[in-house]
């Protein structure tokens, strides 16, 4: 007979008890006042949401912009990529986080693309990944980066990338293609050998790592095979070494591939 609705944005969240047949508010359970005077003369950056075509393909990204930004002048720009099969970057959730620094303090647009194989768009781009990890979703990020690096007030000397997990895996697979659009990057816990994930996740978007199934695949998707051209960026690599779910296996493979090429990172 009651609910109990937590809306998570755009706006600062609040929590409230309603009934259900009329959605009548019972009682307002948290209104978060304190954020919203903490924040109230604070200058916050400002959220954009917009469609765009990469090629024949529709991706949603977002940009978190410096408050009061001067659309004439030329801003460094960073993705914050995930990519993942089935996620999403690109929403209206409220959030107050390392994205809202660099935003707000240090001036930087921060970019999140999702597209093909990103969740809540439908089979069809969803199933782009399947079989074939490591490509499009790559792609559709360098992709966006050009389009961006296009836009007035983006510096195109200055488009980096960043990811964690997943993420860092595309943001490594990025700065190795030798497409130069991105001149840094950071890969946080990253994977680098889809052989060296956990089976029941790498196995459903790829198959086996087998002749007879998907074996060409796998190879072709390491980041190691892209060593050579880590050259041409600036890489940082963060990894724990007590991390349970990506090994700190991936990343030592990929530090042995980059020093074994003479790379610095």
């Amino acid at each position: 007979s009651h609910q109990l609705l937590l809306p998570v944005g755009p706006g600062i969240p609040m929590s409230t008890l309603r009934k259900s047949i009329d959605d009548k508010e019972i009682a307002l359970l948290e209104n978060n006042t304190a954020l919203a005077e903490l924040i109230e003369n604070t200058q916050m950056p400002t959220l954009e949401q917009q469609k765009l075509m990469l090629g024949k393909h529709e991706a949603w990204y977002q940009f978190i912009l410096p408050p009061n930004m001067d659309r004439k002048k030329k801003h460094p720009l960073i993705i914050d990529v995930y990519a993942g099969p089935g996620s999403q970057k690109v929403d209206s959730r409220f959030r107050s986080n390392w994205a809202t620094y660099l935003a707000s303090t240090e001036r930087v647009i921060v970019a999140s693309v999702d597209g093909r194989g990103s969740g809540y768009r439908g089979d069809k781009v969803l199933h782009e990944l399947y079989r074939r990890l490591g490509t499009v979703e790559v792609q559709d990020q360098e992709a966006a980066a050009r389009e961006f690096g296009k836009m007035d007030f983006v510096d195109e000397t200055r488009i980096a990338i960043w990811g964690w997990s997943y993420g860092g895996y595309v943001s490594s697979m990025s700065l190795g293609s030798g497409s130069g659009v991105f001149k840094c990057g950071m890969a946080v816990a990253p994977v680098s050998d889809w052989r060296y994930y956990d089976s029941i996740y790498t196995e459903r978007y790829m198959g086996q790592p087998t002749k007879d199934d998907n074996l060409a695949a796998y190879e072709s998707s390491t980041v190691m095979a892209r060593a050579e051209n880590f050259s041409k960026v600036d890489y940082l690599l963060i990894h724990g070494t007590a991390d349970d779910n990506v090994h700190f296996q991936q990343a030592a493979h990929i530090s042995k591939a980059l020093v074994d090429k003479e790379v610095d990172f």
